[in-house]
């Protein structure tokens, strides 16, 4: 699939969201994320070591990683024209450990993880990982993917209700380097054709 993500990288078309904070409305859009981008991406990834539920190190995901997805043309921000915001990030992940698990989907291939969530500690409870996952379910659709999947720590009880409401299914469940995991899946024909606002 790594050929179709090269293919179709151009096609992505710019998503507008608008975020109010503090009564002020400002304009995001959500679009390929771009080498000039990796300082800011590393820095929001290290801004979540630490807290609940982040299983993430100084070690990963690192610039390496970001290297990675880059290359792939598998990494997306949501930012403003500028690029000095970054509200948040995700990344369609290559990782073969996961895609062997026997709980997604045998019909609805291919089929895409994403990953490496992360939103910005300033625009934390505003709707910003639901805008993340919808615009990226609308990439992976375009990109010819039938289906997304995602693993959720069992006892991340805010993710869940958070994917709850975008309506992936939980198909099964897994342990992944010590943590549990539910694996949620969803239909990608399932989602709208549409721009997405707050």
């Amino acid at each position: 699939w790594q050929g179709k993500g090269a293919l179709s990288m151009n096609l992505i078309q710019d998503q507008e969201i608008l975020v109010s904070v503090n009564g002020i409305v400002k304009q995001f859009f959500f679009s390929p994320a771009l080498p000039d981008d990796a300082s800011a991406i590393l820095s929001l990834y290290r801004s979540h070591i630490g807290r609940e539920f982040c299983a993430w190190t100084d070690d990963y995901p690192s610039a390496d990683t970001i290297r990675f997805d880059l290359a792939r043309n598998s990494l997306f921000c949501l930012k403003t024209t500028t690029g000095h915001d970054l509200a948040g990030v995700i990344s369609f992940d290559a990782d073969p450990e996961t895609d062997i698990l026997d709980c997604w989907s045998k019909e609805l291939v291919p089929s895409v993880e994403f990953a490496r969530v992360a939103v910005s500690l300033d625009y934390q409870g505003r709707g910003i990982a639901g805008r993340l996952f919808t615009c990226a379910m609308e990439e992976a659709k375009r990109r010819g993917f039938r289906s997304a999947h995602y693993l959720v720590a069992k006892t991340n009880e805010k993710a869940l209700r958070a994917y709850r409401k975008l309506q992936f299914s939980m198909v099964g469940e897994c342990v992944y380097h010590g943590v549990d995991y539910w694996c949620c899946e969803k239909e990608l024909s399932l989602i709208a054709q549409k721009a997405a606002r707050t």
